[in-house]
């Protein structure tokens, strides 16, 4: 399948090039063609964001130049529920870092204990391609994120600790005044 219609007038030489293109399909419409691929794996990357029944996929082809469009549509459980583990915004901030490639168990098991102890908004929101690895990063800001929480607790234990400590020398003060302000008896 080509990636663009060709000029008119050229001849078609084979069935691969008798389908119809690529950008046709995607109703892409670009008047310049550099890093083609790139661009069509996001429109792939955003599609499937945001319908998780299908899975779509750009792969280099048999001859230069051509490309196979890949798509199928995932498996549902009976619920109509992705098998996917993850929250479609935590999947579509993935797709955004890496294209086309799912994670895997390992990653899906990680991202999924993230989401659950941090929330969907706080993962995709640091799940970026600008990173050179995305994932690692995002672990690295995740163990950033409990040292600062662990500190905070601690100072927050602190204060609480002494709070405590100051309530109850004030209760032994209290009880001393109040020993000495008894009458005596008789």
């Amino acid at each position: 399948m080509q990636t663009f219609n060709p000029a008119p007038g050229s001849p078609r030489v084979d069935t691969e090039r008798n389908l119809p293109a690529i950008a046709e399909l995607l109703r892409l419409d670009w008047s310049r063609r550099s890093q083609v691929a790139k661009r069509v794996r996001r429109a792939l990357a955003v599609m499937v964001a945001n319908d998780p029944r299908y899975k779509a996929c750009l792969v280099k082809g048999r001859l230069p130049g051509m490309w196979r469009l890949e798509a199928s549509r995932t498996q549902l459980l009976a619920g109509g529920v992705p098998t996917s583990p993850l929250p479609p915004p935590v999947m579509a901030a993935w797709r955004l870092a890496y294209g086309t490639r799912s994670p895997s168990k390992k990653q899906t098991a990680v991202l999924t204990q993230l989401t659950a102890r941090r929330g969907s908004a706080w993962v995709t929101s640091r799940l970026r391609a600008e990173y050179p690895d995305p994932f690692g990063a995002l672990l690295e800001l995740d163990q950033a994120q409990r040292h600062s929480d662990n500190e905070a607790l601690v100072t927050r234990e602190r204060a609480r600790d002494q709070e405590r400590q100051a309530e109850a020398i004030g209760f032994q003060s209290l009880g001393q005044l109040l020993n000495k302000l008894r009458l005596p008896e008789g």
